[in-house]
């Protein structure tokens, strides 16, 4: 899941942290404040600015949100959800999820963990979302597909998490 064309959105600390400091860089005269502006010192002022985190997490779900919303396109919000290589065991699983935006969806399909990455790829008619964290460093994948109206006849409602 390389492919940088289909990369939708992230959230990677180091990016996170990287990206400011090189905003900080290109825009100095707006941070008159700081008097260090040596890369280490920008990267470590960065690192403990727990504000940077809290939006940078927040405008990833509600990007997410937004997706959900072009890919659902019947409006069911609901989803059917194939993982593979899910933690250090690197299992699979399957699962039909109700979720009404992307904080709900990433509940329904994390790992309770508090350090993790994630990448959201573009396909055609389904999204994927990489998850990397302590039990799966090189990533587990969860293939999102939107259910269509039609589709939702031949499920009960009571196999929605």
């Amino acid at each position: 899941m390389s492919d940088k064309e289909d990369l939708y959105l992230s959230y990677d600390d180091l990016t996170i942290i990287e990206n400011e400091v090189k905003y900080i860089l290109e825009n100095k005269e707006d941070f008159d404040y700081i008097e260090d502006f040596s890369e280490e010192n920008l990267f470590n002022l960065c690192s403990e600015n727990s504000d940077l985190f809290y939006n940078a997490w927040t405008d990833f779900k509600e990007c997410l949100t937004e997706l959900m919303k072009e890919y659902d396109e019947d409006k069911t919000d609901k989803y059917f959800i194939t993982g593979e290589k899910m933690g250090w065991l690197n299992r699979s699983g399957e699962k039909y999820l109700k979720a009404i935006n992307g904080e709900e969806l990433l509940k329904g399909i994390l790992p309770n963990t508090n350090e993790f990455s994630l990448y959201v790829y573009k396909k055609n008619g389904y999204f994927i979302i990489k998850c990397s964290h302590h039990d799966s460093p090189t990533g587990e994948f969860y293939f999102i597909n939107p259910i269509k109206d039609k589709e939702l006849n031949e499920i009960d409602d009571d196999e929605f998490y």
